[in-house]
C-alpha cells in the first residue's frame, strides 16, 4: 500500500512540475515577444538577431493589434529592421 500512496504522490508532484514549467515556458514567449517588438521599435538589430535565431517563428506571430514585426518596422520607419526582416523572410 505504501507504495501506491508513494506513486501517487509523485505524479500528482509531476503533474504540478509539468505545469509550472508550461506555465514559465507560456510567459517566457510573450517574455521574448515581446523583446522583439521593442527591437523593431527602436530599431535595435543586433537583438533582433539573437531572438530571431533562438525563435524565427515569432517573427510572423502578430501582436494584440494584429500587427506582425513587420508593421512595427514599417510604422516606427526602421528600414534596416524592414530589410532584416524581409531577408530573412526570403531564406
Amino acid at each position: 500500500m505504501y507504495w501506491r500512496n508513494t506513486s501517487v504522490y509523485y505524479l500528482r508532484s509531476f503533474g504540478r512540475n509539468v505545469k509550472e514549467v508550461q506555465r514559465i515556458s507560456y510567459w517566457n514567449y510573450w517574455k521574448r515577444k515581446a523583446l522583439l517588438y521593442s527591437a523593431a521599435k527602436a530599431g535595435n538589430i543586433e537583438l533582433l538577431v539573437m531572438v530571431i535565431h533562438s525563435h524565427p517563428e515569432l517573427i510572423w506571430q502578430p501582436d494584440y493589434q494584429n500587427w506582425t514585426i513587420f508593421h512595427v518596422a514599417v510604422l516606427y520607419r526602421e528600414e534596416k529592421v524592414f530589410s532584416l526582416i524581409h531577408q530573412i523572410g526570403g531564406m
